[in-house]
């Protein structure tokens, strides 16, 4: 087991943790002895934050699957990060998790935190249905987009209550659980509050709003703009990102095959002009 033995966490985080676990819906939060056997079953996914594997627990009500993000103890070129850093990045997580699962059924919700010299690990629910970036095979019918898009604005919507964006929508980021759309990975979420703030660079390439490529002060709808594009993706370039990039830059246009209606949403989520563009709740 790459965290070694569930072991206490400082009291930062364990306040977070059990604040977020009373209020966090539908999923029940697993003690240290239950994630002690926690058994490997596959791996899921590897990234710059460490690794994610498929893991099985057991409790006194029987086995419970669990996706296990180990975050690696290792930043940039390498450099290995401090205790505090290590803590810091797990609690961002925490936060930013707890900020959409407390009041969003639409949000993958954390069931336990171990920590361990090898890294600290976040188990969260596991999506049998895997992410949305496996299931760009064909163009995603309207019905199916409305779904996806309001499952989103809802997650990000009680994100937004609390001041926290997710500042990562991607088709990785988004997972399929029987049926059912859920935000997940909350490693890049940032208390913004509402008004906006220059923050850093956070995201994945072609997704990131345009405010933030230039170093502007950015807001809490900076997260429509990337689920403008994800939905733009969706309805008509699953497999074209050179597409995608030509609609962020102006030089193509959603075809007329996009419904009107459609069309206009897209186009709104995805405005420049950040006064104009829509909050996730104002878009729901």
């Amino acid at each position: 087991m790459p965290c070694g033995s569930p072991a206490p966490a400082p009291e930062d985080v364990i306040d977070e943790r059990a604040e977020g676990a009373v209020e966090c819906n539908h999923m029940a939060f697993l003690d240290a002895a239950a994630l002690g056997s926690a058994r490997f079953v596959r791996h899921l996914g590897r990234g710059n934050f460490g690794t994610v594997d498929l893991v099985e627990v057991t409790t006194p009500d029987g086995t419970v699957r669990a996706a296990r993000k180990t975050l690696s103890p290792k930043g940039p070129n390498s450099v290995k990060k401090t205790k505090r850093q290590m803590i810091d990045t797990l609690s961002r997580e925490l936060r930013g998790t707890f900020s959409a699962c407390r009041y969003s059924p639409f949000a993958t919700s954390v069931l336990g935190i171990s920590l361990g010299a090898a890294g600290h690990c976040i188990y969260t629910e596991f999506a049998d249905g895997g992410s949305l970036a496996g299931m760009l095979e064909l163009q995603m019918p309207v019905s199916e987009l409305q779904k996806l898009a309001f499952s989103l604005l809802h997650a990000l919507s009680a994100m937004n209550d609390v001041g926290y964006a997710h500042l990562d929508i991607k088709p990785d980021n988004v997972l399929v659980a029987r049926s059912k759309y859920l935000l997940a990975d909350f490693g890049n979420a940032a208390e913004l509050g509402p008004n906006p703030k220059v923050h850093g660079l956070r995201g994945s390439s072609i997704y990131i709003a345009p405010e933030q490529w230039e170093g502007q002060a950015y807001g809490l709808n900076a997260d429509c703009f990337s689920l403008g594009l994800l939905l733009a993706q969706c309805a008509v370039w699953p497999h074209s990102p050179a597409a995608l990039v030509q609609l962020i830059q102006g030089q193509r246009a959603l075809p007329g095959c996009v419904p009107e209606e459609l069309r206009d949403f897209i186009t709104a989520l995805m405005l420049e002009d950040t006064a104009a563009r829509p909050s996730p709740k104002e878009a729901m």
